[in-house]
């Protein structure tokens, strides 16, 4: 690596310094929902991909 190594962090100080830069506590991505499969063109297989 050519690069300048940037020391490393602890994660509180870390995410403080991430705060001042717009990030905000308490913030998560949201729940989670799976997308509907693509068909397969496998009848079988689509069941299967449907059902879990």
């Amino acid at each position: 690596m050519t690069g300048v190594a940037r020391p490393i962090q602890p994660l509180p100080e870390l995410l403080e310094a991430l705060r001042d830069h717009g990030l905000r506590r308490g913030v998560d991505p949201g729940p989670m929902v799976a997308a509907n499969p693509l068909p397969t063109g496998q009848p079988g297989l689509d069941v299967a991909l449907r059902g879990g």
